[in-house]
């Protein structure tokens, strides 16, 4: 539970729009293999509680990817699973796993994902034109 909560607050950004605030996505999260995965929470995902404060006790996944998608897609095209086991029951589409997103995914099974990838290293922040990498800083953890 503290590691996925801990990326949340570490990559929570607010916008105001209309004297309203509203919250940003947050950047894919990279595992010191280089798997990265879209880990959001807040009012609008699929998330417990499902607020914009946290801490959070379910989360939503989204679009797993492993650093070789040919290797991704000679397991897709196999039937060989792509994605840990303990995620996929909380897919909303189950032929496509990387494809799709994970909905109200306890964040004991995130923990486990994440320290079976070596744990968050950083993240990617879309910039416009270019991916922008930031490296977990120990503050952070």
């Amino acid at each position: 539970m503290v590691l996925t909560n801990r990326f949340l607050e570490a990559t929570v950004k607010t916008y105001q729009f209309c004297e309203m605030d509203f919250l940003g996505v947050r950047p894919r999260a990279i595992c010191k293999d280089n798997f990265n995965i879209s880990i959001q929470a807040g009012r609008g995902y699929n998330s417990q509680p499902n607020n914009d404060f946290g801490p959070y006790t379910h989360v939503e996944l989204g679009y797993p990817i492993h650093p070789s998608k040919f290797l991704m897609f000679l397991m897709e095209t196999f039937g060989i699973p792509v994605v840990e086991v303990s995620i996929v029951e909380h897919a909303e589409d189950g032929k496509h796993l990387t494809q799709t997103i994970y909905k109200n995914v306890p964040v004991e099974k995130v923990d486990e994902l994440i320290k079976k990838h070596g744990g968050i290293v950083g993240w990617e922040v879309n910039e416009g034109s270019y991916l922008r990498t930031h490296r977990w800083r120990e503050k952070d953890k």
